[in-house]
């Protein structure tokens, strides 16, 4: 897949993720620095990314995003960040 960063073409690796499809495996570091896998995250799953937490724009997205997303039953939002 191509995509534009800045106004220059960029080439994405990997497969395409397609709605209803499956999530491949991943490790992430958890709040209390333990290795978290992908596949032991169940239920209705939202993955938010951001640079860091560390910053005030950030920090207030993820907390207005658990806001809106605590209103839905059986979801679980993941803010994912490059932050310890």
């Amino acid at each position: 897949m191509t995509v534009t960063f800045k106004g220059v073409p960029m080439t994405l690796c990997g497969k395409t993720l397609r709605e209803g499809g499956s999530l491949p495996d991943f490790t992430l570091t958890g709040n209390g620095l333990e290795m978290v896998r992908g596949s032991e995250l169940t239920g209705i799953r939202v993955l938010l990314t951001v640079p860091s937490l560390d910053t005030g724009v950030c920090d207030l997205e993820v907390r207005r995003f658990n806001e809106t997303a605590a209103q839905f039953e059986g979801v679980s939002v993941y803010a994912v960040s490059m932050d310890l």
